[in-house]
């Protein structure tokens, strides 16, 4: 499948089960779903088609506007994951580092297999996993990066932790060069904390 037909198809049967459960795909140019929770916290399901067009996974996480510089510029698509390689959906171990990859050669290969693997695991897994993240506080265990771990834990109030983990980012961050203005963004989001 291009990519143009996989989130059309994307968006119908991940809808099927993710609309009625308060996602969205606004403002997506791709088939990203996300529901706003709180001011804090958004939810996000992600089917992500792999080079070639024939599969696919699935990353499921949540994040927060507070912890993601240029949130509104970023969002949903261009957003980074909090968890990293924790986000892929697998339907028997649920989200967590197992990425189970799923087949879309053809729209038919895709309905198949979604009706048959991703829909039951987007029901019994995603959703409860999701279900548990609804404050900075809960989204905190789920994160696999210093940066947004830094960042979440400073607008909790755990500024000592938080000082300590993003003047190492500071450090890590200046070293990388800065072809897109995003190692910028990153440093000065830091500095606007500290400071």
């Amino acid at each position: 499948m291009n990519g143009n037909s996989f989130d059309r198809v994307a968006r119908e049967y991940f809808g099927e089960v993710l609309l009625p459960m308060g996602f969205s795909c606004a403002g997506s140019k791709f088939s990203n779903f996300h529901r706003q929770i709180s001011d804090d916290i958004i939810h996000v399901v992600v089917p992500d088609l792999m080079r070639g067009g024939t599969r696919y996974d699935v990353k499921v996480f949540a994040t927060s506007p507070k912890i993601e510089p240029d949130f509104g510029e970023r969002f949903p698509d261009d957003i980074g994951i909090p968890s990293g390689a924790l986000s892929f959906l697998h339907p028997v171990t649920g989200v967590g580092p197992h990425q189970k990859i799923f087949h879309c050669k053809t729209e038919d290969g895709f309905i198949r297999g979604f009706l048959s693997e991703v829909a039951p695991a987007l029901s019994s897994k995603a959703l409860p996993y999701l279900e548990n993240i609804s404050t900075l506080e809960s989204l905190i265990p789920t994160i696999r990066h210093d940066f947004y771990l830094g960042a979440a834990m400073w607008h909790v109030g755990n500024r000592d932790s938080a000082q300590a983990i993003l003047n190492r980012e500071l450090a890590r961050l200046a070293a990388i060069p800065d072809g897109t203005g995003r190692t910028t963004a990153l440093i000065d989001y830091i500095h606007a904390l500290l400071n």
